[in-house]
């Protein structure tokens, strides 16, 4: 897992500097939102005329975990981005996470933005935010996509959280999204390590998810360290209208895979573009 996870660091270093090339090819539009005590880094690129997607990431990295995507998709939608609170570019001055607080701040930067009805893709803890989003009595959320994510935390999740964060290691993965330096890659160490206690927060119950009206993909490897396949298909048959696809030998975000991008890619448009059968 740990040997992943340092991949994972590379993969978002070089991803830095791509999403910030897309300039050449989408217009970017960048700002930060003040907002439930933290400040939110956010870009957009494509044009603002487009159908809005956002991308959410996962704990841990930053939105340049999105840099081979945002070329791909950014012609056609607009793109909207975040740093998650305390990640990259934005702050968390509570030293406390908690998916619930990373879904409000998701709801307020889409309102700030103008966009009432959007597409949303997240991983991992990005997902669970956007699940939270997604069972509110009120959304906006048109189209879903959810990697690495499951119901609930299982032994297993919170046996690999307190593995990893033991692991000296792991310090060296926060910092390549805080640009604060040590003292922001410390905190979210430590906010990554008081997931594997959390026992209310992700807690999905089947009704709750049966309410979500939106079109759901649940993605999943069959090898993700943190939840069985079991979990997904738990999470794909209790949302009405969803869509299960399993990577094999995919890890916890097996869309990250250089080899998955360009496969990916293309059925994420298809997917939000609605042309995915209903039967």
């Amino acid at each position: 897992m740990m040997r992943r996870i340092l991949a994972a660091t590379t993969f978002i270093l070089a991803g830095l500097c791509a999403v910030q090339a897309t300039a050449e090819t989408c217009a970017v539009r960048t700002g930060t939102l003040a907002t439930n005590g933290v400040s939110l880094y956010w870009e957009e690129h494509g044009d603002a005329a487009n159908p809005p997607l956002l991308l959410v990431h996962g704990f841990g990295e930053s939105m340049a975990a999105w840099a081979a995507y945002v070329p791909i998709l950014c012609a056609r939608y607009d793109v909207v981005l975040i740093d998650l609170r305390g990640h990259g570019r934005s702050t968390n001055p509570t030293d406390r996470w908690s998916f619930t607080a990373a879904a409000d701040d998701v709801t307020a930067l889409m309102a700030h933005l103008h966009h009432e009805r959007f597409k949303a893709l997240g991983v991992s803890a990005g997902a669970f935010a956007l699940l939270h989003v997604a069972t509110r009595a009120s959304n906006g959320i048109e189209t879903l996509v959810l990697v690495g994510a499951a119901p609930y935390f299982p032994a297993q999740a919170r046996q690999r959280i307190g593995d990893i964060a033991a692991d000296p290691r792991a310090l060296q993965q926060f910092r390549s999204v805080a640009t604060r330096g040590d003292a922001q890659a410390e905190s979210l160490l430590r906010q990554f390590a008081t997931l594997a206690s959390s026992v209310d927060d992700p807690a999905f119950t089947p009704p709750q998810l049966a309410t979500i009206t939106a079109p759901t993909l649940v993605v999943c490897g069959d090898r993700d360290e943190f939840f069985p396949v079991e979990m997904s298909i738990e999470l794909y048959r209790s949302i009405p209208n969803a869509y299960l696809r399993v990577y094999p030998n995919g890890g916890h975000v097996p869309i990250y895979e250089p080899a998955a991008v360009a496969d990916f890619g293309a059925q994420l448009s298809e997917f939000f573009d609605g042309r995915w059968s209903q039967h």
